[in-house]
């Protein structure tokens, strides 16, 4: 007989979780390559951070035949199906029972699912290292049982599922609603817009776009009033206990899930008028059901199905600290091709990867909302002669904002990784046809975090990416920009406040970054102009040095001397290049607006000068 064993190690490493477990087992050549592992399927969903920062599961298999135990990685959106196919959990004869137990390491736990421990057998090579398999399977589901109990065999009842979807969905909206108005109220972000407008003030006199100062926060305030956000839960929590997870919907169960039919007449209105007629047959036609799957506790999983072939494009959970939804985008090409054969023809021929859009409470009014690409996006549609790319490397959260009303307190991160587009050059120039324009964006990554009365405004961890990004035309580089390269390619920026109360920009370690262009080969093109500057041209601009690293200020227009406004260098130095062409800015001294030589001067330089703030 079968059984199998699941280990998620939260923030451990591939290498930590094979020093502690696989050592401690003596199963060493089981845990191996754990970083390369898809996403994988139980009967419980486990998972394990790598280094290559994303979640993994992993899935350890044996069976009775005397196989050796080994991994198994099966695409998220075919777990369902893996649930149904015993060969890969246990016997047919036999419904294994899933467990899970806490273990003194923060974010660690262990699953175990067993059939027949004593059935158990090992491959001859691996009988030495293996010989009390037997005993460390019996312990491990000894400790799963015995400590823990199981999730429940049950399927869950409609009310119980009404309960949960219902009242953590109203919870959740009204939470996070809630917090992000009272950090919308922050006066540290209400006056970043007056500290950025008077720094902004000083750049009057250098030929740079500006920003103007809004009401952004006044505007989002307005989004989470309370009396409205109240009715839409109040409406949302009916809707869902009323017309769908209701006992007249349950269609089946299946061991522990049951099963919602979804109807169109009743899904396709509030119940306060008739339903829409086109809407009724489309949700009757796309045989619309919900699995409910209890996960023992209050904890429960929706899965959405579609079609005769019961496509799964999504799932949505609610754990006891958390609501994530998650989307397969194979599944939803699926659904799409089930529902709308025409429509389906114009989805991308290739279209695979997952995103996750999770709500996590950690307080009654600290809440954090992620989004994360579970598994790598990658899109491909087809085009006339040609094919259109996009793909996105993993990145869990790829957006977190935290709010937390009661310490005033609010966090933004961003950290996208590896992403590229990819698409057919359109000219008519016969030496570029058949080439592809590449975009290569090595990342783009920052935080920043606000609390009330705070005097500085913190930008953390600024940067684009670990590599360089790039623009190519088949394979001609045009375009290439690197920031920090000898710098840890990220840096901080600080806006505060000088000894004089104006805005101050400090950066730590420094600001460098360097452009190249090489658009020689857009020539070819008779229809580009292409400026002679930036066939081949290197463009740098790079603050640093200075005590406590560099800062700039804003120095205000002044009428009485005529000085038109400019940026002060405060400590350090600027510098801005063009190739051999150089503008230097030392400290003390201002960035100010210059008149070219010539008309005919193409140089960006020639519009900048060091000068005097006076």
């Amino acid at each position: 007989m079968d059984w199998c064993l699941a280990t998620s190690f939260g923030e451990a490493t591939a290498q930590e979780l094979l020093d502690t477990y696989g050592r401690r087992f003596t199963t060493e050549e089981t845990f191996r390559d754990v970083k390369d592992l898809k996403f994988g399927m139980g009967l419980k969903e486990v998972r394990v951070k790598t280094p290559e920062r994303g979640d993994r599961l992993l899935l350890i298999r044996g069976d009775a035949s005397g196989n050796s135990p080994h991994r198994q990685a099966l695409p998220w959106h075919r777990r369902r199906q893996a649930r149904h196919d015993r060969n890969v959990t246990a016997t047919p004869t036999m419904r294994p029972r899933v467990c899970r137990k806490p273990l003194k390491t923060p974010g660690v736990w262990v699953g175990a699912v067993v059939a027949d421990a004593g059935a158990l057998s090992t491959h001859p090579k691996e009988q030495r290292p293996m010989q009390n398999s037997r005993s460390w399977l019996a312990a491990v589901a000894a400790v799963a049982f015995v400590t823990t109990g199981c999730d429940s065999d049950e399927a869950p009842d409609a009310k119980k599922v009404a309960d949960i979807a219902a009242s953590r969905s109203a919870e959740t909206l009204r939470g996070v609603s809630s917090s992000m108005k009272t950090v919308s109220n922050l006066s540290t972000l209400n006056g970043l817009d007056d500290a950025m407008a008077l720094f902004g003030a000083g750049f009057e006199g250098v030929p740079l776009p500006g920003r103007q100062a809004g009401d952004e926060g006044e505007a989002l305030s307005a989004l989470f009033d309370a009396d409205e956000v109240d009715a839409q839960a109040d409406e949302l929590e009916r809707f869902l206990r009323e017309r769908v997870f209701t006992e007249a919907n349950v269609e089946s169960t299946e061991d522990n899930a049951t099963v919602f039919r979804l109807k169109g007449e009743q899904i396709c209105t509030d119940g306060r008028e008739p339903a829409d007629a086109d809407c009724v047959r489309f949700v009757d036609d796309a045989q619309l059901r919900v699995r409910a799957t209890n996960l023992g506790d209050d904890s429960l999983e929706l899965e959405l199905l579609i079609g005769a072939k019961r496509a799964e494009p999504l799932a949505l959970r609610f754990l006891p600290k958390t609501v994530s939804l998650v989307v397969d985008l194979g599944g939803l090409k699926g659904a799409v091709e089930q529902i709308d054969a025409e429509s389906a023809g114009f989805l991308p021929k290739v279209m695979v990867g997952q995103v996750e859009l999770k709500v996590t409470k950690e307080g009654e009014s600290h809440w954090i909302v992620s989004a994360s690409i579970l598994d790598a996006l990658r899109l491909e549609l087809a085009l006339e002669g040609s094919t259109f790319a996009f793909s996105s490397a993993r990145a869990t959260p790829l957006v977190a904002f935290e709010a937390d009303g009661q310490a005033k307190r609010a966090r933004f991160s961003l950290d996208l990784n590896t992403t590229e587009v990819r698409l057919p050059y359109a000219g008519l120039a016969p030496a570029l046809r058949g080439k592809d324009w590449t975009v290569s964006l090595a990342g783009i990554s920052y935080s920043v975090e606000a609390t009330e009365n705070q005097t500085d405004f913190v930008v953390k961890n600024l940067g684009l990416g670990d590599a360089q990004t790039h623009l190519s035309l088949g394979n001609d580089k045009l375009f290439a920009l690197d920031l920090n390269e000898q710098s840890g390619r990220h840096f901080d920026v600080t806006l505060t406040r000088g000894a004089d109360g104006a805005p101050l920009l400090k950066v730590q370690p420094e600001f460098d970054l360097v452009t190249r262009f090489y658009l020689a080969p857009l020539k070819a093109d008779p229809a580009s102009e292409i400026p002679a500057a930036y066939e081949d041209a290197t463009y740098r601009l790079r603050l640093s040095g200075g005590a406590g690293g560099p800062s700039l200020r804003a120095a205000p227009a002044n009428s009485a001397t005529g000085f038109k406004g400019g940026l002060q260098v405060v400590t350090g130095e600027l510098l801005l290049s063009a190739n051999d062409a150089q503008v230097v800015v030392a400290q003390g001294q201002c960035l100010v607006g210059a008149e070219p030589a010539s008309e005919n001067d193409a140089s960006l330089l020639s519009y900048l000068r060091q000068g005097s703030c006076e």
